[in-house]
């Protein structure tokens, strides 16, 4: 009966609900528990607190560059390997394609 109301919470509880009993199925590892990014909290608070929303949200948009949630791995020529946030290796690749300073990504280096 806690958890029920905890999932009945008007202002907290289709977040509850969603972050605690909603599973999606992957391909490789079956049935997991659903994670959301931050900008899918955002449309559930939106659609609770709202009650006439509209989100025109095509793909391919770079919603998953917002943030520090969507990583990528990547490998140098010295066999150094990096776990970047996507933001941060799409703005790596600008620079180097238009010549600017290339911003440090020593801090995502794997041990």
């Amino acid at each position: 009966m806690t958890e029920f109301l905890k999932c009945a919470d008007p202002v907290t509880g289709p977040s509850y609900f969603l972050e605690n009993y909603f599973y999606i199925q992957h391909p490789v590892n079956g049935k997991l528990l659903y994670a959301p990014y931050d900008y899918q909290r955002n449309l559930v608070k939106s659609y609770n607190d709202y009650r006439f929303s509209i989100n025109l949200l095509s793909r391919q948009l770079g919603k998953c560059l917002e943030g520090d949630s969507s990583r990528i791995n990547i490998r140098n020529k010295q066999g150094e390997e990096y776990e970047i946030p996507i933001g941060k290796f799409y703005e790596y690749q600008q620079a180097k394609r238009d010549g600017t300073d290339i911003p440090d990504i020593s801090c995502y280096k794997k041990m």
